[in-house]
């Protein structure tokens, strides 16, 4: 059994359970020349080993096949690197993980919005209880002031009933007496009643803000600079990349699944091949590089230093 009979059997089982190729498309997420590559055994449109032995277990596991036992029929007339396997990510990702994972950080959202919501009630409580206790300090100091007012009014009213019952003899005497001795004998008499009245009007003025000109301006905040030998891949909606890097003469491998992104920095070189060119979006130095390759092609670009 060669390549061609193995995609052969493949496409033979599609066929018997009534599957397009759109429907392994939907199923496997990949892309029409992937799927039509598999079917028809043909290595030209295949990408890495590595990267195309995926995508035969993720076809076979779509149809209900054992996807390792063809992974390992791939395996002998497609030459797979076994020390690159485990550095790459396997496309079939198992499902009872991904659902633990989700459940762990669910529980952890939920215990942190439970403590966030401790917090605002706290808050809460505790700005009531100061409003609360201003309000009654205010209260009762409008009631002493109402009270001491009340009192003046009543020691003016009994100061002026006494000055209109004096006897006439008084007034005779009030009478006799020069103008300018009448009028410091009365003020004399008023004196004391005017300086309670003042003890008790007076009412110092809240302190102003502080000026506007004492105000200091908020600093600005400093314009960070753009990031230089640096480039960002990121997988489209739909499509995943198998892809090999070469960074300062450092070799590595790397497969980005959908909506992925992987950033890597470099100081004098770096040379990058896509396994699916079509399927990324890549940005040097902050701007985006249109590739105009279409989906599953392999294409490498060589990146300079930035100036």
């Amino acid at each position: 059994m060669d390549l061609k009979e193995l995609g052969s059997r493949l496409k033979a089982e599609r066929e018997r359970q009534g599957l397009t190729v759109e429907h392994m498309m939907e199923l496997t997420k990949l892309s029409r020349v992937n799927v039509h590559a598999i079917e028809d055994g043909n290595k030209k449109d295949f990408p890495h080993p590595v990267y195309a032995k995926g995508f035969i277990k993720n076809y076979a596991k779509a149809l209900g096949l054992d996807s390792e036992e063809i992974g390992n029929e791939f395996s002998k007339f497609y030459s797979v690197d076994g020390s690159a396997d485990k550095n790459i990510q396997d496309p079939c990702i198992d499902e009872n993980l991904a659902r633990s994972d989700y459940s762990d950080v669910s529980t952890k959202t939920s215990m942190s919005s439970i403590f966030l919501i401790l917090i605002l009630i706290a808050v809460l409580a505790g700005l009531v209880y100061y409003l609360h206790d201003n309000a009654l300090l205010d209260f009762w100091n409008t009631k002493k002031t109402e009270i001491v007012i009340t009192e003046e009014v009543v020691e003016n009213v009994a100061v002026d009933e006494q000055q209109k019952e004096t006897t006439p003899e008084q007034n005779d005497e009030i009478s006799t007496e020069t103008p300018i001795e009448a009028a410091l004998e009365t003020v004399q008499k008023e004196a004391p009643i005017v300086g309670s009245s003042e003890d008790v009007v007076v009412i110092s003025e809240p302190e102003e803000s502080a000026s506007a000109s004492e105000r200091k301006e908020l600093p600005i905040a400093a314009i960070q600079p753009i990031v230089t030998n640096t480039v960002v891949i990121t997988a489209k909606s739909g499509e995943a990349c198998w892809l090999e890097a070469v960074t300062d003469g450092n070799n590595q491998e790397f497969v980005l699944q959908e909506t992925e992104s992987i950033s890597l920095p470099y100081k004098e070189s770096l040379k990058i091949k896509f396994g699916n060119a079509g399927g990324v979006e890549v940005i040097s130095d902050g701007k985006p590089l249109v590739l105009n390759v279409a989906k599953g092609k392999v294409k490498t670009i060589e990146f300079p230093i930035s100036e």
